[in-house]
């Protein structure tokens, strides 16, 4: 896991960097994960939850990925532990190309992945932030063939 965090005024950013488009979208839920968990080396893999997300472009597609984790993380207490068979679809190359706003193309993005974790337990968990809302502030994905790089920030 590649993730650091970033001070943001009143809120939390979060830089991750991979070698892989894949590798970036795991990595930058662990980084949610983290921020909402003191302690996320606790969590179990103990239930599946499968996801599918199609959006317009790859920073929709971040977006719409870290909303996905923290609305189960709000609605149902699950907090992720591990991203299996995770699987992208989508013109990654064309878009690591391109300066961020102008990622519009006519290709669509897919994400794919089943979430592994468990509901929060208060006697086993420490939540270390109470993560509001991801945001588009400063959101971006940029990448080569071997050194991909996102930047979200998280409404504290």
């Amino acid at each position: 896991m590649s993730f650091e965090f970033f001070d943001h005024t009143a809120d939390l950013g979060i830089r991750v960097r991979a070698a892989a488009p894949s590798e970036l979208f795991a990595d930058a839920a662990y980084g949610l994960t983290a921020a909402l968990c003191a302690n996320p080396d606790a969590i179990g893999a103990i239930t599946s939850v499968e996801v599918q997300i199609h959006s317009e472009t790859v920073e929709d597609l971040l977006y719409d990925w870290l909303d996905e984790i923290l609305f189960r993380f709000d609605a149902e207490h699950f907090l992720l532990a591990q991203c299996e068979s995770l699987h992208l679809t989508g013109d990654f190359a064309s878009a690591a190309d391109t300066e961020p706003a102008n990622c519009v193309s006519t290709t669509t993005y897919s994400l794919t992945a089943i979430l592994r974790g468990e509901r929060f337990d208060a006697s086993k968990h420490q939540i270390d932030r109470e993560v509001k809302a991801i945001t588009y502030h400063q959101l971006t994905v940029s990448g080569q063939v071997d050194q991909w790089i996102a930047k979200y920030v998280v409404d504290l």
